[in-house]
């Protein structure tokens, strides 16, 4: 039974980010995971970088501040199809520390979404 509300807690919380992400969430507050330069919404590798691979990922997996790294389990355009995604929008990673807030998951998704570029 415990491995039932689990499972379900995890489908909720996809089924959550996927709409968020999905209807193109517009961060209006200045959060620095995002540039918000010419009124459309995208997160850059350099802030996620810095925001959220080097804090919350560098200690398990020393390729999450390179670029090349991270784009070994990245499907630019498109987060549904990307393990770096999928794996953090269902809880799965990070697996030691404080799971990524839902801001830091659409930041993901978003640079995804844009075509992951190298900024």
């Amino acid at each position: 039974m415990k491995y039932a509300s689990t499972a379900l807690s995890k489908i909720l919380i996809l089924i959550t980010v996927f709409f968020v992400v999905g209807c193109g969430m517009n961060k209006s507050n200045g959060s620095s995971y995002y540039n918000t330069g010419g009124g459309q919404t995208s997160a850059t590798f350099s802030s996620l970088r810095n925001t959220v691979f080097g804090p919350s990922c560098s200690s398990c997996h020393s390729w999450s501040t390179s670029y090349y790294g991270v784009m070994n389990y990245v499907s630019p355009g498109n987060p549904y199809a990307s393990m770096l995604f999928t794996d953090c929008a269902s809880g799965k990673m990070p697996q030691y520390g404080y799971p990524l807030s839902s801001d830091q998951i659409s930041a993901i998704g978003s640079w995804i979404q844009s075509g992951a570029p190298n900024n």
